[in-house]
């Protein structure tokens, strides 16, 4: 099989990500062909450029600068347009690769599941948060561990789905390429889920997975949170009926709830941001924090 790993990345040093991986595919006798393609979508650190220039010291490995930032949805489609393998392996820039047999164990599984369109590997946390200060991302990411459990994800196969690390048939991703809605972050990988369903695409999920190391400051996390909300407002009804927050939001339209809890949101807006930026989140407040600033957009 011939293998394209595709890493989307924006101000964030990966050579230690791509020799890790580069290290797997040179070890294997039963790969025919391989490349890694690192894109940086319009980043400005320029030490981080030079450190992530090192990458194309490393063989069929590829570091490839733009200069106009357009979205990691569309630096994933950017990407796939350079890949030239059957097989795409995409994965966020701040994983960590936690298994010697990460690339391995993804080549078994197109074997053992010949009619796969799509295998996922899932991630992983680190047993506790790096630092205070990243409390709500990390917070965030361990309520939702119970949803990413293999037999959860098989179960709900299209509204699991995730490019943290995925394996992805070439063709197929070429035929459904992210929408051009999604401009900013959120909600890309989501509606890409919906897409896949309509197109009955045969995903499986896997024990395979990366760590997740890149956890956002509180403050940076919470507006990547109202942009990605700003997204959803903007993809409207092609996407919302397929989200948790949109089942909400319908009930709340239903019982005539909007104003009420909007007016509430507004009034308990500086403690919700309290508790949201400290040491403790609380989860049921970061979910009525983006109830209510949904709401807000729709005003």
């Amino acid at each position: 099989m011939t293998l394209s790993i595709l890493i989307p990345t924006y101000d964030y040093v990966c050579y230690t990500l791509v020799n890790d991986l580069h290290t797997q595919c040179e070890a294997l006798n039963n790969l025919d062909n391989y490349e890694i393609i690192v894109m940086e979508d319009g980043g400005r650190d320029q030490v981080k450029a030079i450190a992530n220039h090192k990458i194309n010291e490393l063989q069929n490995c590829r570091y490839i600068r733009k200069k106009e930032n357009v979205g990691r949805a569309y630096n994933i489609n950017n990407l796939v347009k350079e890949a030239k393998g059957d097989w795409c392996i995409i994965m966020d820039c701040d994983a960590q690769v936690i298994s010697n047999n990460f690339i391995k164990n993804y080549i078994s599984a197109t074997k053992q599941h010949p009619d796969a369109d799509v295998i996922i590997g899932g991630l992983t946390n680190p047993a506790t948060p790096p630092s205070p200060k990243v409390s709500l991302r990390y917070t965030y990411e361990k309520d939702a561990e119970p949803f990413r459990t293999t037999q959860y994800c098989n179960a709900h196969p299209y509204s699991r789905f995730c490019t943290f690390n995925v394996m992805i048939k070439r063709t197929l991703i070429l035929a459904t390429p992210f929408h051009p809605t999604f401009t900013k972050y959120g909600f890309e990988d989501i509606f890409m889920g919906v897409e896949l369903s309509r197109k009955k695409a045969n995903i499986i999920y896997i024990e395979n997975p990366l760590q997740h190391t890149g956890f956002d400051d509180n403050n940076i996390f919470l507006k990547k949170t109202e942009t990605a909300l700003t997204m959803l407002h903007k993809a409207g009804e092609m996407l919302l009926p397929y989200t948790r927050l949109g089942k909400v939001v319908d009930r709340c339209q239903k019982w005539h709830m909007e104003t009420p809890l909007y007016l509430c949101y507004k009034i308990t807006k500086p403690l919700l941001k309290k508790n949201l930026l400290g040491r403790t989140p609380n989860m049921r407040f970061f979910a009525f924090y983006k109830l209510g600033y949904y709401i807000g957009l729709t005003k």
